[in-house]
């Protein structure tokens, strides 16, 4: 079984930190873009720099990790991979390859992996559509719109119900 764990929304509070650094208010998320067209988030992405992905404030630490994974899998800018593999190292997180998509369930299908820990809605339904087991966090600032309504979606408000989701996903699986 290959395990992707993604890392916003998950491992980093991304939410809050570009929250902070626009003067947006961090409250409960009920869709993505938070109403905000594209082209307003794409001039936002283009403010970001090496510093603000170093400096995402944690939002599950490494201690919460329980679980074994392979990779990591995040659909952030190719040009701050390595300053959030600083920030993963500087926040003791487990030295895992850290993969760059913005097709994830893609990447996973071209990968042979079996199980997909994200929490965007769009991804884990894709995921669990393609025959990879998704597992959705749910991070504390989602509201019910953000939650996968699919069956075939496993769903967790914390990291530590995750060994059992992957034990039984594991007797899922063709022996």
């Amino acid at each position: 079984m290959k395990i992707a764990l993604d890392i916003d929304g998950i491992l980093a509070n991304f939410y809050k930190h570009f929250s902070d650094k626009f003067n947006l208010p961090y409250k409960p998320v009920s869709e993505y873009g938070l109403g905000y067209p594209n082209s307003w988030w794409l001039e936002k992405f283009e403010l970001l720099d090496n510093n603000f992905w170093e400096t995402i404030p944690v939002l599950n630490s490494y201690k919460e990790i329980k679980f074994d994974f392979d990779i990591y899998l995040t659909a952030m800018p190719q040009k701050f991979k390595n300053a959030r593999i600083s920030w993963l190292s500087k926040n003791n997180f487990p030295d895992k390859p850290l993969h760059i998509s913005e097709q994830k369930v893609k990447f996973c299908l071209e990968n042979n992996i079996n199980v997909l820990i994200d929490d965007k809605l769009e991804t884990v339904n894709q995921a669990a559509s393609k025959n990879i087991f998704p597992i959705q966090y749910i991070p504390p600032y989602y509201t019910d719109q953000m939650i996968s309504k699919n069956p075939n979606v496993f769903k967790t408000k914390n990291l530590s119900e995750i060994p059992k989701i992957l034990n039984y996903i594991k007797s899922q699986l063709p022996k």
